[in-house]
């Protein structure tokens, strides 16, 4: 139900994350869809816990991606977590990092994931944020609308964006987004993203923030070279070994 997150390994193999079955089952290169992780059909209760194939437990599913050893990351926004699946004959699912209920915000609204084969660092979009002012809604958010990076150890930074909603580019720390969303690294381990909510592609390299594609936010269509195109709302975004650069442009359909 709601099957909205894939991810592809090297060796073609599809991983679906399905949303509100809590779970990710696999799909062969000859199209045989089975059983990878999360509760079984006649059990699919919501849960945080984590333990070998259907004994590991989703409360939610989001985005997924798989590293260069087909190892499985998933996002589990309810549970305020990134989980690791192992490519054991297990299966085991593993909590890398969730929030700190009442302490530590770093994991809140957690939508998509990519992992850098490189050095193993995980990227989390951060899909909005919480208000600075609780009774005034259109005050700042804090540290939300950004990219976090959780490391090998579990440590979590955020790694690009201010924390607070926007469209600046410029330096990681100093550049804003408006609900990012898809997530996706590059041949030259440059980070795409999807800025949903500016309606452009962005780009993280060389420790600056840029727009990609897209140049401003507007409800519309319009083909043409990258910085001239309109997007409404996209949500995902995939680069090509050659480096080009995919994009699902979710309010077009496109």
């Amino acid at each position: 139900a709601d099957p909205a997150y894939l991810a592809v390994d090297h060796e073609e193999n599809l991983y679906v994350g399905d949303t509100l079955n809590f779970r990710v089952p696999r799909i062969t290169p000859d199209g045989k869809a089975e059983f990878f992780v999360g509760p079984p059909p006649w059990d699919g209760e919501p849960a945080d816990i984590d333990g070998i194939k259907w004994k590991g437990r989703f409360k939610s599913v989001n985005g997924v991606c798989v590293d260069r050893y087909k190892n499985l990351y998933v996002v589990d926004p309810v549970a305020r977590a990134v989980k690791k699946v192992y490519n054991t004959s297990d299966n085991l699912l593993f909590t890398i990092r969730g929030d700190l209920e009442d302490a530590d915000r770093t994991l809140l609204f957690p939508k998509y994931t990519c992992v850098d084969n490189e050095d193993g660092s995980v990227y989390v979009s951060i899909y909005g944020g919480y208000q600075k002012n609780d009774w005034d809604m259109k005050s700042e958010t804090v540290d939300g609308h950004c990219i976090k990076r959780i490391t090998p150890n579990g440590e979590i930074t955020r790694f690009a964006g201010s924390g607070d909603q926007g469209k600046v580019d410029g330096p990681l720390s100093a550049a804003k987004f408006s609900f990012p969303a898809g997530i996706a690294i590059g041949p030259d381990r440059s980070i795409y993203v999807a800025d949903s909510g500016n309606c452009c592609i962005r780009v993280i390299a060389n420790g600056q923030v840029n727009t990609f594609a897209g140049w401003r936010y507007e409800h519309s269509i319009i083909d043409g070279p990258a910085r001239a195109s309109i997007f409404t709302w996209p949500h995902g975004v995939d680069v090509a070994p050659d480096g080009t650069v995919y994009v699902a442009d979710t309010f077009n359909s496109a």
